[in-house]
């Protein structure tokens, strides 16, 4: 009987010692598991911090292919009423305005603003708009009177044409961003070129300021041939051709319309660019770009246009036609307007999401104005 019960007993306490031991095995093999998800969770996460490191040194050195310039911002007509606490609404603080500059060729060292845009990044209504301007705007230039709107760029390069622009229309621009339109047709070619619609009225000129572009650039002018008006694909020196297009019934008018239909489909291209074809779009194209924007600055921006659902495109020009006229004043042909009206609708549009020319009647070569895109 003893004999048993030290048997019994014998038995258990081998059978708790397995257990304990197989207890011991299974824990080993938890924690040996356990320390493998974490070295693969360290091994992600240093490699993603590594990629990231990577992706933000790559944007950086491509960023820094711009060339940069500084804006004493102390001194940009900006009204006192975006500076004062009590008036600094909402829309004043989250509107972003930026002046865009399409330069001319360099002739003697001066370069005049052949477009003259400002992005506009709305995050209030969810939009981006895009606001022209008539470069023969007759305008008040700081420190040189009354001129054309894109002779300050002349005068005093980017920060006397965003002083200009501060103070003829109640704006608050602080940086700025110029692409030489000389080199347009670098940038288009970078990216395959651009589809077009022309009407037959431009067919009939384009060849024309063809042979100007061209022969400008030192080339053999080449003319096309596209067979009929609609949609058609353009190179670099089309595309600037097109532009330069002086000949219709609109004139100035539509030459400005021209220009942003250009810039509306370059953006549009690269937008829809996959990533692969975006950075080598954007590493041919920011040779050609300079800008007062840190890149810092222009990353926030591009977070801030990502985290935006469904963002509009909507575009606009001022001066509108209902209260300007074009003005021979001491023989030369200015775009005089009335201010404060120009003043009060520009500003309402911008910081508002107001268009106050709805409630008119429009004539048909408005027709295209306030239109937007879905992006």
């Amino acid at each position: 009987m003893g004999d048993d019960k030290t048997s019994i007993n014998r038995r258990t306490t081998v059978n708790k010692t397995e257990s304990i031991d197989t207890k011991k095995k299974v824990l080993k093999k938890k924690r040996a598991k356990q320390r493998k998800r974490r070295r693969i969770v360290s091994i992600t996460i240093i490699s993603l911090i590594i990629l990231i490191i990577v992706f933000l040194v790559s944007i950086n050195s491509t960023l820094g292919r711009m060339k940069r310039t500084t804006i004493d911002d102390k001194n940009l007509e900006i009204s006192d009423k975006f500076k004062t606490s009590d008036t600094y609404t909402k829309e004043y603080r989250d509107v972003v305005n930026i002046a865009f500059f399409g330069l001319d060729e360099k002739v003697d060292d001066i370069q005049r603003s052949d477009a003259i845009m400002i992005g506009t990044l709305d995050p209030i209504n969810n939009k981006i708009k895009i606001t022209s301007f008539m470069r023969d705007s007759y305008v008040d230039i700081p420190d040189y009177g009354y001129d054309k709107l894109n002779h300050a760029y002349a005068y005093g390069g980017p920060e006397l044409s965003i002083r200009t622009i501060n103070k003829n229309f109640d704006l608050n621009i602080t940086d700025y961003v110029s692409v030489d339109f000389s080199k347009l047709e670098n940038i288009i070619d970078a990216m395959g070129g651009i589809d077009m619609e022309m009407s037959q009225t431009e067919l009939e000129h384009v060849n024309n300021y063809l042979d100007v572009v061209y022969t400008a650039a030192g080339k053999t002018p080449k003319h096309v041939n596209f067979e009929k008006n609609g949609k058609v694909h353009m190179t670099g020196y089309e595309a600037l051709g097109y532009t330069r297009i002086r000949g219709t019934l609109g004139g100035d008018f539509d030459r400005t319309e021209r220009q942003r239909k250009v810039m509306n489909e370059i953006f549009n291209n690269i937008s829809n660019s996959g990533v692969g074809k975006l950075a080598i779009t954007m590493n041919k194209l920011l040779p050609f770009v300079e800008t007062s924007l840190s890149n810092s600055e222009i990353l926030s921006l591009g977070t801030q246009v990502l985290s935006m659902n469904n963002t509009q495109l909507e575009q606009a020009r001022f001066p509108r036609d209902e209260y300007s006229e074009d003005s021979l004043i001491n023989g030369i042909f200015y775009f005089t307007f009335d201010e404060n009206i120009a003043r009060e609708e520009i500003h309402d549009y911008i910081f508002k999401d107001k268009k106050l020319w709805e409630n008119e009647v429009s004539d048909d070569s408005d027709s295209s104005e306030g239109e937007s895109d879905n992006n």
